[in-house]
C-alpha cells in the first residue's frame, strides 16, 4: 500500500483523493486516532504487482505528490 498524505482536516484528505482520481489513482481516506489527535490518511492499495506499484509511484512523482510505502497490516504514523 501507499500513503499519499495524512491530514488533520478530513476535507484536505478528500481533496487529495480527488486529485489522485484525476490521475487515475484510486484512493481512500482512513481515519486514524493517535494519542488525542485524529488524522485522515489517504491510502492507495492494496497494490497487486511490482509493475502496478511503480506505475502509481511514477504518476505521483510526476504530480509532485509524496507517498510512503505502508504495510496494510501496520499503519504508518502521521507525518
Amino acid at each position: 500500500m501507499l500513503q499519499a498524505g495524512a491530514f488533520k482536516q478530513p476535507a484536505e484528505a478528500e481533496k487529495r483523493v480527488a486529485q489522485l482520481a484525476t490521475l487515475g489513482v484510486n484512493a481512500r481516506v482512513v481515519r486514524y486516532a493517535m494519542d488525542d489527535e485524529t488524522w485522515y490518511r489517504v491510502q492507495i492499495g492494496p497494490i497487486e504487482t511490482a509493475q502496478e506499484f511503480e506505475q502509481i509511484r511514477n504518476k505521483l512523482a510526476d504530480a509532485e505528490i509524496e507517498a510512503t510505502t505502508v504495510s496494510s497490516s501496520e499503519p504508518a504514523a502521521p507525518p
